[in-house]
């Protein structure tokens, strides 16, 4: 008898519970951004490069499995996949509290504390690719897959303000040990989650490798990749350096105008319009602050603009990489756009510890930000306009 579920909406049961583990997963990651950099520097020895590497590790272990995501898949429970991988991140995050309990704890070099890092972006990025590429695809019906991709990826980046901002409100009741606790609570629980979504078998494939490009990295063209690293280079750094709950809150509700604007920008009347409108954004986000000499317009107006800027580059760029996907590469071009992504931040969070000063923080981040829209409108949209493989709502 076939017991493969039939749903005739979006929004059911199973898709919820993957969208609130996708969440939940994510938060920590982005809580972490506010807090590790200056709690190893009160905990431990560490110089202020030695932390920015620290930071950067986690990055470079987003693509450790990423080369047998695709054989982990095929040969164990695909959801099993996922749990096992979230409960690391839950274990990876309760050290945290260990070390906080153990004051000797703290004389770790910087390199164990980077490998661990490492460790907690390789479990968590193999959570997620497990999450987009596969359960995601096999808990939709066809006709609404890219509506799923697009509802998922705003659960992955509302973390991206809302995590720093709920890290910093902690901070100021609670200490880090327990800040850990309710970190590996939400890996915990978001594990939970998926062991109760209901999957349709789906036997392996006839021949599959152990390492390959499947479900982990389109190799269409690289430098879509590297445009979208450096928008989210330049976000990277804008939340480290703001560390400021109120703008924080200010970017929300940028992401909030930008899922508004989103899906009629994605129209094919005005596909042209949001890179634009992101620039000119950007561009108010900095001078009226400079033109109007007020400092309430930077905290409470720019964060607005960039906040949206950072949804609109989001929508882009998933669609982007969607569409240039072949049949069957849906899963991986949503693991290779939450790769680009993340790598980004990271990258961006650690561009931080390079810079001097505040003053050349905003130099390199304006400059990537420049870089990135000289990218896109010389290179990146035309290539695009030729190579799409598949219409946005399919």
């Amino acid at each position: 008898m076939d017991t493969t579920p039939v749903h005739s909406r979006l929004w059911h049961r199973d898709f919820w519970l993957l969208a609130i583990a996708s969440f939940l997963l994510t938060m920590p990651m982005y809580m972490l951004i506010p807090l590790l950099p200056s709690w190893l520097e009160q905990r431990t020895d560490l110089s202020y490069m030695q932390v920015g590497i620290v930071m950067l590790a986690w990055g470079a272990g987003l693509f450790a499995f990423g080369p047998i995501c695709n054989y982990l898949i095929q040969r164990c429970r695909r959801r099993m996949v996922y749990v096992y991988s979230a409960l690391g991140v839950s274990v990876a995050l309760f050290v945290f509290f260990l070390f906080e309990q153990n004051v000797d704890g703290w004389t770790l070099p910087w390199y164990a504390w980077a490998a661990l890092r490492f460790m907690l972006g390789a479990l968590f990025s193999l959570a997620l690719m497990v999450l987009l590429s596969s359960l995601i695809i096999d808990v939709s019906e066809s006709a609404y897959r890219t509506d799923a991709n697009y509802a998922m990826v705003w659960f992955g980046r509302f973390p991206l303000v809302l995590g720093p901002l709920v890290a910093l409100q902690l901070y100021r009741f609670i200490d880090i040990a327990t800040i850990s606790i309710i970190m590996s609570s939400m890996a915990l629980l978001s594990a939970l989650l998926v062991c109760l979504i209901r999957l349709p078998f789906k036997a392996p494939d006839d021949t599959f490798r152990v390492f390959s490009t499947d479900r982990f990295l389109l190799r269409e063209n690289p430098l879509c990749f590297i445009n979208l690293m450096l928008f989210t280079a330049f976000f990277g750094m804008l939340l480290f350096w703001l560390l400021d709950a109120v703008m924080y809150a200010m970017m929300m509700v940028g992401f909030y105008l930008a899922i508004l604007m989103g899906k009629a920008f994605l129209s094919s009347t005005l596909r042209r319009l949001d890179m634009y409108l992101s620039f000119a954004l950007s561009s108010l986000a900095f001078l009226l602050p400079v033109i109007l000499l007020s400092e309430w317009v930077w905290n409470y107006i720019s964060p607005v603009l960039l906040g949206c800027v950072a949804g609109l580059v989001c929508n882009r760029f998933m669609f982007i990489f969607l569409n240039i996907s072949h049949h069957c590469q849906r899963g991986t071009s949503q693991s290779t756009f939450f790769l680009s992504w993340e790598s980004g931040i990271a990258l961006g969070v650690f561009l931080t510890f390079v810079a001097a000063d505040k003053e050349s923080v905003l130099l390199i981040a304006l400059s990537l930000l420049a870089l990135a829209f000289l990218l896109y409108f010389t290179f990146t949209r035309r290539w695009y306009e030729h190579h799409q493989n598949r219409l946005s709502g399919q």
